[in-house]
């Protein structure tokens, strides 16, 4: 089965929002058929805090399998 992965940022630490730009950063996949169908499983979720410019961002990372 083929697969992808990706990874999206939330600066306002909101879930939705880091879920839907990590949809949004997968790579382009054409369908091997009209039926097909992908599923999502998010692999992690993160946060990156800290550094001089107080840095805050929740991170999500999901992975793609093409059915």
């Amino acid at each position: 089965m083929p697969s992808d992965q990706a990874t999206g940022y939330s600066s306002s630490l909101s879930f939705d929002e880091a879920f839907h730009d990590a949809l949004k950063n997968l790579p382009k996949h054409d369908p091997k058929h009209p039926d097909e169908t992908t599923g999502i499983t998010v692999e992690s979720i993160g946060a990156e805090l800290g550094g001089y410019a107080g840095h805050r961002r929740l991170k999500v990372q999901i992975s793609a399998v093409y059915t």
